[in-house]
């Protein structure tokens, strides 16, 4: 008696019977969307930036004056 395996995309046919394979795949989509500031946030975050800065420059003088 002779067995014959036939290998097809997902299954294996072994004479009469069918024995089903599964085959586990993730699709994953990532998507990046550039986001544009509108007016307000620019300023608010200009202003930000520069609140930042002046404490970093008073912490560095205060840190020199010890």
């Amino acid at each position: 008696m002779s067995v014959k395996w036939i290998l097809l995309t997902n299954l294996v046919i072994k004479e009469s019977e069918v024995i089903v394979m599964t085959l586990n795949i993730f699709f994953i989509s990532i998507t990046f969307k550039k986001h544009k500031e509108s007016l307000q946030e620019a300023a608010r975050n200009e202003m930000i930036e520069k609140l930042y800065e002046q404490n970093k420059e008073r912490q560095l003088t205060n840190y020199h004056l010890l």
